[in-house]
């Protein structure tokens, strides 16, 4: 439900920082992503326009998204101990709990 998915990130946003990496930008990558999930990609535009709204910070590649991260690491530490991953698969979400550790 994209509708809701914009709903919630827009009030979270406001108090926590959203990175979201999101594959499938070129012709060719939104083919690939259609055939490996079977949903369909979308314009990308579109998903730059919904992020902004929502103030979401988005990463193009995976070097951007180290980068927002280790930014992040500069910034106040919240008050409170919780964070929360979200992924596609098991192991970059591993990962980055192994770093928040």
């Amino acid at each position: 439900d994209g509708k809701k998915f914009l709903e919630v990130v827009s009030v979270v946003a406001r108090k926590k920082p959203i990175i979201i990496l999101k594959s499938g930008v070129s012709t060719a990558g939104a083919r690939a992503a259609s055939s490996h999930t079977g949903a369909l990609a979308g314009l990308d535009i579109a998903y730059d326009l919904a992020f902004d709204k929502c103030g979401v910070l988005r990463a193009d590649t995976i070097a951007d998204l180290l980068d927002y991260g280790e930014i992040l690491l500069f910034q106040p530490i919240p008050k409170i101990n919780s964070f929360a991953i979200i992924t596609n698969a098991g192991g970059p979400g591993i990962v980055a709990t192994d770093a928040f550790e």
